[in-house]
């Protein structure tokens, strides 16, 4: 026969039933319930770290649109600095151009007068020239 079932066969199927009743009180439920546990822990530090995350992702997108408004505003802000100087400058260049205008008509009068000068103080010198001229050519003559 290939199995012999006697009295001994109950004797370690009780010992065998008791050492599983022990084992699963001592051993078994107490690494189970640890198991449970850690896995709970987990899963809610998951979830804490999934909701921290939102927040964070959340407070990004807000940060971002207060960031592109103040570069707009920054923007706009340069650009109206750039219209106030463009037109400084250009205040500044027709003042120059103005005062440049007048420098230079009061320039050609004094230089009218200057040469109306030499004009009448040569005109006063034509006739020694002149004498002197002739006494040239006379002499070369």
């Amino acid at each position: 026969m290939l199995f012999d079932i006697d009295g001994t066969f109950f004797v370690h199927l009780v010992f065998f039933l008791g050492l599983m009743i022990v084992l699963n009180r001592l051993l078994f439920q107490p690494y189970l319930e640890l198991q449970d546990r850690r896995h709970e822990a987990t899963k809610g530090r998951v979830e804490e770290a999934r909701a921290r995350l939102d927040e964070v992702r959340h407070r990004e997108a807000e940060l971002e649109a207060e960031l592109q408004a103040y570069r707009v505003e920054q923007a706009a802000q340069r650009r109206e600095h750039r219209a106030a100087c463009v037109r400084e400058a250009d205040g500044m260049r027709q003042k120059a151009d103005r005062d440049a205008e007048r420098e230079l008509a009061e320039s050609e009068r004094v230089l009218m007068f200057e040469a109306e000068k030499v004009k009448v103080q040569l005109e006063a010198q034509v006739p020694a020239f002149a004498e002197h001229f002739e006494r040239r050519i006379r002499e070369d003559a």
